[in-house]
């Protein structure tokens, strides 16, 4: 029986190459089930119980992709090889019971806590986000680079685990959003001043992952 406010809402809807049974899904949200930052049976078992309660998607937590973005020991990363067969149990879970699972890609930028990776946050420009947070690590392009490569292996990584898809976290202040405002982009170099200079980081991050 189709809902009455909301009639498409069990109806199956096509995404790129994968087919979702209905119009439901479970957004990124933390929850701190990671162990030695790589995901854990917890999150086999929390997420296939989403997937069993109908949801047709399920978008994995922040992903870091880079040790600079690491973090406590709660926070995933996809770049270490050791993530793949991690990521595929969850993936088989909720497939297994009829759903997809996607993952979202992230660099926290000056928002990371350093401590836990020993090494400076990085950011757009020596600006911190709180008053009381050091100033980040201005980013040098070589690291700008480097940074766009690890958001292109974490989804090849990803991919190989059998998830259907990537969100690339561009919001919430994290990384790309920071290079994207002014507020937090003080740069003079071609990653910041104009709009265009402003968004080109995350536009090469996002052509390096659709490549």
């Amino acid at each position: 029986m189709p809902h009455l406010v909301y009639p498409n809402v069990f109806s199956p809807l096509r995404v790129g190459n994968v087919t979702l049974r209905n119009r439901i899904f479970v957004p990124a949200h933390t929850t701190n089930f990671g162990v030695d930052n790589l995901p854990s049976e917890q999150h086999v078992a929390y997420h296939r119980a989403r997937a069993r309660g109908g949801a047709a998607m399920i978008i994995f937590e922040g992903i870091r992709v880079h040790r600079s973005s690491l973090g406590r020991s709660q926070g995933v990363n996809g770049y270490d090889p050791g993530c793949i067969p991690k990521f595929a149990a969850v993936a088989d879970a909720v497939r297994d019971e009829g759903a997809h699972l996607l993952g979202q890609v992230i660099h926290l930028g000056r928002q990371v806590d350093g401590n836990f990776a020993r090494m400076p946050a990085w950011g757009a420009s020596a600006i911190p986000w709180t008053a009381t947070a050091p100033p980040p690590h201005p980013m040098t392009v070589a690291e700008i680079e480097e940074v766009i490569h690890a958001h292109a292996l974490v989804a090849v990584n990803l991919v190989k685990a059998g998830l259907a898809g990537i969100e690339v976290q561009m919001a919430h202040g994290h990384l790309l959003q920071q290079f994207m405002s002014p507020a937090s982009n003080r740069r003079t170099d071609g990653y910041g001043g104009s709009e265009t200079n402003r968004l080109r980081f995350a536009k090469e991050a996002l052509v390096a992952i659709r490549e």
